[in-house]
């Protein structure tokens, strides 16, 4: 008797662990940040079947929604952002504002915890969603931030700091654009700096340094293929020629990436891109010879585009309050610089201190998506 019961016990074991499925792809010591803010939870989140799944009441409770249970129908409604949401224990149906939705994993209950896919949550009531590889961290956001990346020349003659293979751009771009980003202009930019005017769900801001002729080439009919947008700081006195190894791009250029709506040309001072002395030339000049700079590119190029020059790119990223005080004078409205490992700007930023992401030749699209994660944590 004792043999058949402890065969039973056996067989019924085996038929357990047949039925329970494998979780062999559990990845854990995952951190989730909502806001720039660790969250600690009390049970720790996990990636299973390629999906990050978090502990749901204090998620939806930091961003400031409420959760019902409901036992009959082992279910759970979500209230937050005008948003309406009821998800099913185990299955992957759900509801929003009442319209049927398809989840790609089902929520699950661990101990006494309901664990939910962060992705679906967090775009469903308007957050953004991002992953970190190396440090394997996922970013949550609403704040509004604006991320600026510099992009120079392109050449497939060699890819290093100032100089990137063509095909690698358009990568970029695509990459950027397929991960739900929309380009901004300058005037978007100000605007909501300045006055808080809206943009759009995932803004990015591109610009191009100095006035390579590739940025004509390569930059704008990049954008221009892909309905995007972009503002090139050129050194003025060097349109048209070609200072080093690579030519700039010529007036009649500059006026149709101008005319054609996709491209702003912007100052990036007349000829002072430059040093002295191992020092950028513009912090150490003089006050007549800076404002005179300043001046004669705001002026040349509002002469050749007929349009009213609004910014500035410090060249080499470098300024002080001399050279920001005297652009002000002249009129420029937003000046541009480089921060280390920063080039993300949130709405308190002021417009006078613009930050960008200088982009390297050998960088992957995926490189600069993680750093632009990086910067809001």
């Amino acid at each position: 008797m004792k043999k058949v019961m402890l065969s039973t016990v056996l067989m019924i074991i085996i038929l357990l662990w047949g039925c329970s499925p494998a979780y062999s792809d559990t990845q854990k010591n995952i951190s989730v940040y909502i806001n720039g803010n660790l969250i600690n939870y009390s049970s720790e989140p996990y990636i299973r079947e390629g999906r990050t799944r978090v502990p749901l009441r204090k998620t939806i409770e930091i961003m400031d929604g409420v959760i019902k249970w409901h036992g009959n129908t082992r279910s759970v409604s979500i209230k937050a952002e005008g948003k309406n949401i009821l998800l099913y224990i185990n299955s992957t149906k759900a509801y929003v504002n009442k319209n049927a939705v398809t989840l790609d994993v089902a929520p699950v209950i661990v101990g006494d915890r309901t664990m939910i896919p962060i992705r679906f949550l967090s775009e469903t009531i308007g957050y953004n969603v991002g992953w970190v590889s190396d440090t394997q961290d996922v970013v949550i956001s609403n704040v509004p931030y604006i991320p600026i990346l510099t992009y120079h020349n392109f050449t497939n003659k060699v890819a290093n700091g100032a100089n990137m293979p063509p095909d690698r751009f358009r990568n970029h771009m695509a990459f950027f654009h397929n991960h739900g980003y929309t380009t901004i202009t300058l005037d978007d930019l100000l605007g909501f700096l300045n006055h808080r005017k809206p943009l759009p769900r995932k803004p990015l801001m591109i610009t191009f340094d100095d006035g390579y002729e590739s940025q004509y080439t390569v930059g704008y009919q990049t954008l221009k293929d892909m309905d995007m947008h972009g503002t090139i700081f050129a050194v003025v006195s060097t349109v048209g020629e070609t200072p080093g190894s690579w030519p700039h791009f010529t007036w009649a250029q500059a006026r149709e990436m101008e005319n054609s709506g996709v491209i702003d040309v912007e100052s990036h001072t007349y000829a002072m891109h430059h040093k002295i002395n191992g020092k950028p030339a513009l912090t150490h000049s003089s006050t007549q010879a800076i404002r005179k700079d300043l001046t004669t590119a705001k002026n040349i190029l509002e002469q050749h585009l007929d349009k009213t020059v609004k910014a500035l790119a410090y060249p080499y990223g470098k300024w002080n309050e001399k050279v920001k005080q005297i652009a002000v004078d002249t009129g420029y409205q937003g000046l541009f610089l480089f921060k280390e490992g920063i080039g993300v700007n949130f709405a308190d930023q002021s417009p006078l201190m613009i930050d960008r992401f200088g982009v390297g030749g050998h960088q992957t699209a995926r490189d600069i998506y993680e750093e632009i994660l990086k910067s809001t944590y």
